[in-house]
């Protein structure tokens, strides 16, 4: 993780400095001596209003003497980098979404991203949408499509019992890697359910971070005791 907290500072650094063609930029990433790649990386750009328009774009790679060809998404500041502002004004902030492959050797490698128009790939990530259900992340490929994450966000509806029990949380199910199956609990949402009352744990729904039994230092005992 932290060798990935580099890359994206240091693509903060470089988006902007370099452009080899008019419409190419060059970005450098730094690996630490553990980690060379095969992640996905967000790394905060700001791009002319024409190329804010773009929702793809082709990046080279080139790390010592291994070269590819990766996709890029473009897409508006998520949540972690909206509250960087664009380097300067007239430029329109966009977040750029790459998986950098395994790298054997190198300790760096360099990504050209060229921002001309081009024909959508055949794999690529997307939302879906079930109105008033929930949202799905799926990655495309030539065609057929697998599904990783569900957004489950239904409106509270409190007209009685089963009804609310299916809306008062919102949470992420999380696929498991072939997206055929639920791998996280969804309560009383999940399909099937006979007989609700013989569901463990109900309300731990999704992607959680839980916990039981905690010990800690005697000195933060005897303060939380008093």
């Amino acid at each position: 993780m932290r060798s990935w907290i580099a890359a994206i500072v240091l693509g903060l650094t470089a988006t902007n400095v370099v452009s080899a063609q008019e419409d190419t930029l060059k970005i450098e990433v730094r690996f630490d001596k553990n980690d060379r790649g095969n992640a996905p990386l967000t790394i905060p750009l700001s791009v002319p209003k024409a190329w804010a328009n773009l929702d793809e774009v082709a990046v080279a790679i080139s790390a010592g003497d291994q070269n590819g060809a990766l996709v890029g998404q473009l897409t508006a500041p998520g949540l972690t980098t909206e509250s960087i502002k664009p380097d300067k004004e007239g430029l329109v902030r966009r977040d750029l979404h790459v998986i950098v492959p395994s790298i054997d050797k190198a300790r760096s490698c360099e990504l050209f991203v060229n921002f001309a128009k081009t024909k959508p790939k055949v794999m690529r990530f997307a939302w879906t949408k079930k109105k008033g259900e929930y949202q799905e992340l799926i990655l495309t490929r030539s065609g057929t499509f697998t599904r990783y994450l569900r957004y489950v966000n239904r409106p509270f509806d409190a007209s009685g019992d089963d009804a609310r029990n299916k809306s008062y949380k919102v949470f992420h199910h999380l696929y498991d890697p072939a997206g055929k199956r639920f791998v996280t609990n969804g309560g009383h949402t999940d399909a099937g359910i006979e007989d609700p009352k013989n569901l463990v744990y109900p309300h731990h729904r999704g992607i959680m971070y839980g916990f039981n039994k905690c010990s800690y230092g005697p000195d933060l005992k005897s303060l939380a005791d008093t």
